[in-house]
């Protein structure tokens, strides 16, 4: 299986801000072993607004792993409901 792009502690800084600009996080029943790079979700990755206890399509996520690192982008697999109504991502300049 391929892993998350590894970010550096600088590239985090940079990184999309879409989600957590909107008070969301992404979060997963259950993270990746311990390895070289990041964790990430295993199995499905779920949207949920930050500091309530269910995801956007209605699960309870109440010691959930939370991945505040990641970009919508990084996730390999998603629930289709959080997916399909994730926030849109801001634009920036453009015409």
């Amino acid at each position: 299986m391929p892993r998350t792009r590894a970010t550096s502690p600088s590239s985090a800084l940079d990184a999309d801000r879409a989600l957590t600009d909107h008070g969301w996080i992404i979060v997963a029943r259950h993270r990746e072993p311990a390895g070289a790079g990041p964790r990430a979700p295993w199995g499905e990755a779920h949207l949920k607004r930050i500091g309530t206890q269910l995801t956007l399509c209605g699960l309870p996520s109440l010691g959930w792993h939370a991945f505040w690192h990641l970009r919508h982008d990084d996730v390999r697999r998603w629930c289709t409901d959080c997916s399909a109504a994730r926030p849109a991502r801001r634009v920036v300049g453009g015409s």
